[in-house]
């Protein structure tokens, strides 16, 4: 109240010693209160907190966003470059709820999900209803401008998936739904089909999912190596 700020509620947390709040933010404040600071062709990296914006990487997601009904977009990972005013609750737990205030005059920077950001409010204007979403967040108390770049790698580090593995979480490429149809019911694929990951050399399966995947482009649309766009637009 003195400060004349918002108070929100979240979860305090310590990783490294450092606090960390999980909350989540409706969109459109979200949106208001993350400032990006994106390196540009001929800035120094070493003096922004962002890597340079992938303009097109922002239309991928906002056409992600505006063409499925069931859309998901993960947390984002924001900088506050001055310790926040936190009331925790009482708890010997590892985590205690609490209430924290985002101050009228102090921003939080972007860390990670800049692209998702701004997607967002490019998406915004083809579909408004996007800003009665909200998106989950995790403030990092960071003053350390080097270390706000090693949390952005850090937080890079993802295993990618197997293309077998693919074939069978990606449900939005009908080749992928068709795949998984095929190597369920044709008779000689069942039981056979390595569904996980490679092949061993002593393995008893015949094929991957994803070369069934490839089988069946090579069926349906004369080439096995046609992915995305060209493969919607040669089975059109």
């Amino acid at each position: 109240m003195v400060s004349f700020g918002r108070p929100v509620s979240g979860i305090l947390y310590s990783q490294a010693a450092r606090r960390f709040i999980s909350t989540s933010l409706p969109v459109k404040l979200l949106l208001t209160i993350a400032k990006r600071d994106s390196t540009g062709k001929k800035d120094d990296p070493t003096k922004h907190r962002n890597r340079p914006l992938d303009q097109s990487h922002v239309r991928e997601i906002a056409h992600y966003l505006t063409s499925e009904e069931k859309y998901l977009v993960p947390p984002v990972m924001l900088n506050a470059a001055q310790p926040l005013q936190v009331f925790a609750y009482q708890s010997t737990g590892a985590t205690r709820p609490c209430v924290f205030v985002l101050p009228p005059d102090e921003y939080l920077f972007v860390t990670d999900g800049q692209h998702r950001l701004e997607a967002l409010r490019e998406a915004i204007s083809v579909k408004p209803e996007l800003e009665k979403d909200a998106v989950g967040v995790t403030i990092i108390e960071e003053a350390n401008l080097d270390k706000v770049h090693q949390d952005f790698f850090d937080a890079a580090q993802v295993m990618p998936l197997a293309k077998a593995l693919l074939v069978e979480y990606d449900g939005k490429a009908p080749v992928n739904w068709l795949t998984r149809e095929v190597a369920k019911t044709v008779p000689i694929f069942q039981g056979r089909v390595e569904r996980i990951g490679h092949m061993g050399k002593n393995s008893l399966m015949l094929f991957t999912t994803n070369q069934v995947k490839q089988g069946v482009l090579q069926l349906v649309v004369g080439d096995w190596a046609l992915y995305g766009d060209a493969m919607q637009k040669q089975a059109e």
